[in-house]
């Protein structure tokens, strides 16, 4: 804790895998996650965002408080263009602005705000702002269109028990999660999101890797996990499957796939949490 090195997305100098930051006394400081699918990582994670996590679950909480907004600095420069003025002598090099407001979410913050102040405290770091997101609203001194305001900021609680059913279909592992992202028809606050996909499963042989939320399955548009899988379930030996995704690495993007349906080595399940603890749930090989 204290005045650590690191802050976020500082630059990982071992990127091409799972490394860990101690300082003299071997204290561990940060930690470089590794990333499937992905050539480098220039982010790493500080020990005080870990500690947070780690304290909760000791604590046996239910889950943690978060921001959903994208928040990013900018150097002290733009954030002059924005209207902000030099104020009692600060010399501070950059500020934390959001990049694009969570719209679902109304927590109170705009694209373009400035973030002055949190809980009276100047904000200078990303991680002071994560740290201090930590209940339910948090008081917050912004700078707005150029002038100055305080708000209530409202915070997202994210439950640690986040899955309750995750589906295996062509050999990729999709799952439903909070994400506010663009569509035809609008803003949607679930993802039905594809993970990890499997080498030569169909999935990714149709070359459909990368982050995507399904948007629909042979022309019906898809809104929930079970929809999905009352679909892909009927599935037979051979079909074919158009298979439309929202690339999350674009700012909007609209994917089409042909997915060529293998159950035999492939076969598609669903993993459901019930009260009698995890079970599997099997389509019928056709």
């Amino acid at each position: 804790s204290g005045s650590l090195p690191f802050d976020s997305w500082e630059l990982s100098l071992v990127p091409d895998g799972f490394t860990i930051y101690v300082d003299k006394k071997n204290n561990l400081v940060a930690i470089a996650p590794a990333y499937f699918e992905m050539n480098n990582s220039d982010s790493v994670i500080p020990a005080a965002l870990i500690s947070r996590f780690v304290k909760s679950v000791e604590a046996d909480n239910q889950g943690l408080y978060e921001l959903k907004d994208n928040v990013n600095y900018i150097s002290y420069a733009q954030a002059l263009e924005f209207g902000l003025e030099q104020l009692d002598g600060q010399t501070i090099q950059r500020k934390v602005s959001v990049v694009k407001a969570a719209e679902l979410e109304q927590s109170g913050l705009k694209s373009g705000d400035v973030l002055l102040k949190v809980d009276g405290k100047p904000l200078t770091t990303l991680n002071q702002l994560y740290n201090a997101v930590d209940k339910q609203t948090v008081n917050m001194d912004i700078l707005r269109n150029g002038l100055p305001e305080s708000i209530n900021l409202k915070t997202k609680f994210a439950s640690f028990k986040e899955l309750d059913e995750v589906l295996v279909w062509g050999g990729a592992i999709i799952h439903d999660t909070q994400l506010n992202y663009p569509t035809p028809t609008g803003i949607k606050d679930t993802c039905i999101r594809i993970g990890v996909r499997y080498f030569g499963a169909p999935i990714f042989a149709s070359k459909a890797s990368g982050p995507f939320c399904v948007y629909a399955i042979d022309g019906e548009l898809i809104d929930s996990l079970q929809q999905l899988k009352e679909i892909v379930f009927k599935k037979k030996m051979g079909d074919y499957t158009t298979l439309k995704v929202i690339d999350l690495d674009k700012n909007y993007q609209l994917n089409e796939f042909r997915v060529t349906e293998e159950t035999y080595y492939w076969p598609t399940q669903s993993f459901v949490n019930t009260n009698e603890g995890w079970q599997i749930q099997r389509a019928a090989i056709h």
